[in-house]
């Protein structure tokens, strides 16, 4: 096996030149091969092949979203062979950022760098799977920072106004490569790459400080799901009242002008993570709000949940005792809404006893009376 990484990191620079040496790259690719995994994602339709790197001994691994997004099974292989099934636990698709859990413990990991210290002509490499060869090692240079703006990369000046920032490299990408680290000459992760354009020279990466964002916040919500309740005494004996699971709620958005069994309304989705419960019924309920605080009266029969107050009520049964990630859509028609009126939906999800585990508020928004079918920002 090590042979033939140092075949690729020889025929790397032999083809694509650097100044870095044989050994440096030989050294940097052998300290992180244990950590970069081959992430495989399925559905019925499609089959995608892409990289990522485990940043947690727990099994959380790195990768891009769009590599994993279509998938009903998702593995990761490490380069020893072992293959691990995976989910995803978190996301930001406008980064292009997913990370992954594989079940266990003590796994290899890489090492984050900060993408703030980047230098124009900075030396890196990547690593990778394109086209399906394993630990493909290819050298290159930053070139400069880019901006993303309403989805257009733009390389240049810094505009006043831009969505996020990514890494331009003259490090070549094939398909496979995405969601592969980028490494600095100290070994330290800057990058994930993520978007390869027509020429060979031009590629791009994200900033590896946006994903330790995310990281962070995953870690703050899974350490709030383990906490365990305060012990109570009862006839002279200490007692355990650890709760059986917990639920975070980790996004929702709205979703305008849906058409559903021929009614048009909205949709709300939420992402939340899930801990417990396997096999036991949990729901999802929306509760509507005015601007005043008093709850919006449900008087649409259809829409009506079991307990008259909530307008949508939806059931899930958690498969896995381990933190997962869920996702859920929640329809409502624009005629059981008040018009006129700043509005916020509450989406709470309860246990399967109904209590309630965790909740989270929409941004406002109002309907028109005038134009039910669209969408108004609030004022």
């Amino acid at each position: 096996m090590k042979h033939t990484w140092v075949l690729h990191i020889f025929l790397a620079l032999l083809f694509l030149g650097g100044e870095v040496s044989a050994k440096n790259f030989e050294q940097i690719a052998l300290e992180q091969r244990p950590g970069i995994v081959a992430v495989i994602s399925l559905s019925q339709e499609t089959a995608s092949l892409g990289t990522g790197f485990v940043v947690n001994p727990r099994g959380y691994v790195l990768t891009n979203y769009h590599v994993i997004q279509q998938g009903d099974l998702i593995g990761v292989k490490f380069y020893n062979g072992e293959v691990y099934d995976a989910r995803p636990v978190a996301f930001d698709e406008d980064k292009d950022i997913a990370i992954l859990k594989i079940d266990g413990v003590g796994f290899p990991t890489v090492v984050l760098g900060n993408s703030n210290e980047l230098k124009k002509g900075e030396a890196v490499i990547a690593i990778g799977n394109p086209l399906g060869w394993e630990g493909i090692v290819t050298p290159g240079r930053i070139k400069r920072i880019c901006y993303v703006r309403s989805s257009t990369v733009l390389c240049g000046r810094k505009p006043k106004v831009y969505d996020y920032q990514l890494i331009e490299t003259s490090t070549p990408l094939l398909p496979g490569n995405s969601g592969g680290p980028l490494i600095n000459s100290r070994g330290e992760i800057i990058g994930i790459n993520t978007l390869r354009s027509n020429y060979p020279s031009v590629n791009f990466a994200i900033p590896i400080n946006y994903a330790k964002s995310l990281l962070s916040r995953l870690e703050r919500e899974i350490k709030e799901l383990e906490k365990p309740i305060a012990k109570s005494y009862r006839r002279n004996d200490l007692v355990s009242t650890k709760p059986k699971g917990s639920a975070a709620i980790q996004s929702i958005w709205l979703e305008p002008n849906i058409l559903l069994d021929g009614e048009w309304g909205l949709r709300f989705h939420v992402d939340f993570l899930i801990q417990g419960y396997v096999g036991e019924e949990c729901s999802v309920k929306i509760f509507f709000y005015y601007a005043d605080g008093r709850k919006v009266l449900n008087q649409t029969e259809n829409y009506t949940a079991p307990d008259r107050q909530a307008f949508v009520q939806k059931i899930f049964i958690p498969e896995s005792a381990e933190t997962s990630l869920q996702s859920l859509s929640l329809f409502i028609p624009y005629y059981a809404l008040p018009p006129d009126l700043p509005l916020q939906g509450e989406i709470v999800i309860f246990d399967p006893m109904g209590k309630k585990l965790t909740s989270k508020m929409s941004s406002p928004f109002y309907l028109s009376t005038s134009y039910l079918q669209g969408w108004i920002p609030p004022q």
